[in-house]
């Protein structure tokens, strides 16, 4: 099986050129692969998805997605980022929105698609449960519904790889689990994913691969949560808590007394 990523012996420098944001990190990400990406917030999480998607160039090391460097191709590549880049106060539908990820370049709202291209974005709404709302307008929907369509905007160019940054951030707990379950689908159906997440309920149900850093890469492999691990990620005595609604947490040991 190829590689969708490969990235060998890369260090990434903070702006202000003071110190790496991630240092020596190396790892390969198998085609078909549900690839997940943990740590601690300035862990250097999002800054490992940025130079996969070629917006970051390295200052030392290699990264090759689908083949190609990604700083000059992104061809196959879908990429839903931590904080939505479509405005939902903008006047447009949810099927408009959809269709949109076929486009190259920015959002433009003047711009006429194609019978095919509707027929695309039909599909990758019926994928993601939006059928009935396409004709909403986005300042309609809830949050989960809303990260949904962010999700058929990815899909609907039919990409080889998904990348997605704290899909679930901010929104319910069945929301949650019904971007995990969606997720699941797109990655049965040959896709593969890279997902970078703090929640642990995640991991033990739905990624193949987990890889945790901390500026540098701490562990890589099956998709396991120990204590040991934790500690060595978030630091002090962390307990793991699990929840009612099947979500689990971190806990410093400070929190836990008052838990």
């Amino acid at each position: 099986m190829s590689d969708a990523v490969k990235i060998d012996n890369i260090t990434v420098t903070y702006q202000d050129g003071t110190s790496p944001a991630i240092s020596g990190i190396s790892l390969s990400i198998k085609e078909g692969d549900f690839f997940g990406l943990m740590g601690p917030n300035g862990g250097g999480k999002s800054t490992l998805i940025k130079t996969i998607i070629g917006s970051l160039v390295p200052d030392s090391g290699t990264v090759e997605v689908l083949g190609r460097n990604p700083a000059n191709s992104l061809e196959g590549v879908s990429y839903v980022p931590q904080f939505a880049d479509v405005s939902r106060r903008f006047p447009l539908s949810v099927r408009e929105v959809a269709v949109s990820g076929l486009l190259r370049g920015a959002l433009h709202p003047f711009h006429r698609y194609g019978a095919a291209e509707w027929e695309a974005a039909e599909r990758a709404l019926e994928l993601v449960g939006l059928t009935e709302l396409s004709k909403r307008q986005i300042g309609a929907l809830s949050g989960g519904e809303f990260q949904r369509l962010l999700i058929a905007r990815a899909i609907v160019s039919n990409p080889k790889l998904l990348i997605l940054d704290e899909p679930t951030a901010s929104i319910d707990p069945r929301s949650r689990e019904d971007i995990f379950a969606l997720l699941g689908k797109i990655n049965e159906a040959e896709t593969t994913i890279v997902m970078a997440t703090h929640d642990l309920t995640v991991v033990t149900s739905r990624i193949k691969t987990l890889a945790c850093m901390n500026h540098s890469l701490v562990y890589l492999g099956k998709p396991e949560i120990t204590e040991e691990l934790t500690r060595h990620l978030y630091g002090g005595h962390v307990h793991i808590v699990n929840h009612a609604d099947h979500s689990v947490t971190c806990l410093s040991g400070e929190e836990h007394s008052h838990a």
